[in-house]
């Protein structure tokens, strides 16, 4: 095993299937995806040539967030359309200091490398496995607190920077209590990056759009019961099951309070019901947005910046 930890920045690359040939950055017992080889011709003193080490050496350094290029000013005020990979790098190219992302799993956000990011979820790493990927080995960050974005309890008010939750906020069966509990937790001058499905572009294209009144209720008179519905129409429609079969998935999946995408938004729908939230529940200060990647590249997400 090729280990040498002497050595603060060092890039290492494995054949291990489970890397897929990524190139990582390694400083301070972290590895960060590096997602453009030119990062590395841009660095002020570039590391030495990448070092092609076993699965258990890349293993031994914890994930961190993908390092992203330097994105301009103009860029984030016109970025270009046609990659996803881009969107979410120029989104969060601004941030600064510390803060959590949600749900980052095997993927996790690109954020300039300054930044400290602490990793949060409903699931341990283990049961993010067991629940997502059947148990399979799965390259995934380390959770350092368990806890959803509806809750946030262990965390404190007004002491983060940013936060991120990429294709979180459709799973939460109270959107706008998340959004409300991001503004309490973050400084003043602090962001909350979501990357949300465009229904239009995944399973969910065939469903009914969630209104703003139905976000209201969740908010202002949440009840369990109501998320069974949602849980009939996700199985009906976004993963139909034979119709025999629905009452009896629907009944354990609601018992088990199993992860769905409870909710789905358009673009523009999405954009109405932030405008809402800064009018009637919390007052964001800014927002950027911009919807899901163009061809070449066409994506399923699109992208909402909100700014305390």
């Amino acid at each position: 095993m090729v280990d040498d930890r002497s050595n603060k920045e060092m890039l290492l690359v494995s054949e291990s299937p489970l890397f897929s040939h990524k190139v990582f950055y390694v400083k301070d017992g972290t590895r960060h995806h590096v997602l453009h080889p030119e990062w590395i011709a841009n660095r002020p003193t570039p590391p030495d040539e990448p070092r092609w080490v076993d699965k258990g050496t890349i293993c031994s350094y914890q994930l961190g967030a993908p390092v992203p290029l330097n994105w301009s000013d103009e860029s984030r005020m016109n970025p270009p359309s046609g990659s996803s990979t881009i969107l979410r790098e120029i989104m969060t190219s601004r941030l600064t200091g510390s803060g959590v992302e949600f749900g980052a799993g095997h993927n996790p956000f690109p954020v300039p490398l300054e930044c400290e990011v602490r990793y949060a979820d409903r699931l341990s790493g283990d049961r993010f496995r067991s629940q997502y990927h059947g148990g399979r080995e799965v390259d995934v960050v380390a959770v350092d607190m368990v806890t959803d974005m509806e809750d946030m309890g262990v965390i404190p008010d007004e002491s983060l920077d940013f936060i991120i939750a990429a294709h979180v906020i459709e799973h939460t069966k109270n959107p706008l209590r998340a959004i409300e509990q991001a503004h309490h937790k973050l400084r003043r001058g602090g962001s909350l990056a979501l990357a949300v499905p465009e229904m239009r572009h995944t399973f969910d294209k065939d469903r009914a759009m969630t209104s703003l009144e139905h976000l209201i209720l969740d908010y202002q008179h949440p009840v369990r019961e109501r998320d069974l519905l949602h849980y009939i129409e996700y199985f009906t429609i976004a993963d139909p099951r034979p119709v025999a079969a629905i009452y009896g998935i629907v009944k354990e999946v609601f018992e088990a309070e199993t992860d769905i995408h409870y909710h789905v938004w358009t673009y523009e729908s999405f954009l109405e019901h932030v405008q809402y939230v800064r009018q009637c529940v919390v007052p964001w200060r800014e927002v950027w947005s911009h919807p899901s990647a163009a061809s070449p590249d066409p994506g399923v997400e699109f992208f909402i910046l909100l700014t305390k």
